[in-house]
């Protein structure tokens, strides 16, 4: 029987930053190397699980990755400051963005300011839009199974990614 390699979340991450230099734009890769960083220690050795498995923590964290990239980007685009000196505080501000005095929840706050940037959201070449487009959808809640199961993904993807990131079971490991 062959044996197939395995993808870990620090390949694909690496595979990420590598296109992300290719693609021209210099904050938006420098903002996958800070994700390389701060991620890989934490989640870099986690595996793609097989495509018939009801649960692959090698995507969530991969999904999440590209969450807080978008975030460090948009962060450190807005402040002119490079996405290394974003700090943890400054991403809790950006997903603490409960619905309610008018306040836009954190997916709708992130597309509203990267076109307050001039990205267009629509742009096929622009990598920036790209990678906030595949995260620019919702899981919806299954039909089926406990609601309270934590590895159930249900919600607005980008969002949860970025809560992902900084979820008190991670937030001693992952040091930003």
């Amino acid at each position: 029987m062959g044996s197939s390699a395995v993808l870990t979340v620090r390949a694909r991450l690496n595979e990420l930053v590598t296109q992300a230099e290719r693609e021209g734009n210099p904050l938006w890769a420098e903002a996958w190397r800070q994700t390389r960083t701060v991620l890989t220690p934490v989640f870099g050795d986690e595996k793609f699980t097989p495509p018939w498995s009801t649960l692959d923590v090698g995507s969530d964290h991969v999904e999440a990755a590209g969450a807080l990239t978008v975030s460090l980007y948009l962060l450190a685009r807005e402040r002119s400051v490079a996405p290394a000196d974003i700090t943890v505080q400054d991403l809790d501000e950006l997903a603490d963005s409960a619905p309610g005095a008018g306040r836009l929840r954190t997916h709708e706050q992130i597309r509203t300011r990267l076109v307050a940037l001039g990205h267009a959201l629509d742009d096929a070449d622009d990598p920036v839009t790209v990678r906030w487009r595949a995260l620019d959808y919702v899981h919806e809640e299954p039909a089926y199974g406990d609601l309270d199961d934590s590895s159930l993904r249900a919600g607005h993807a980008g969002e949860n990614g970025l809560c992902h990131v900084l979820a008190p079971f991670y937030r001693e490991r992952i040091r930003f």
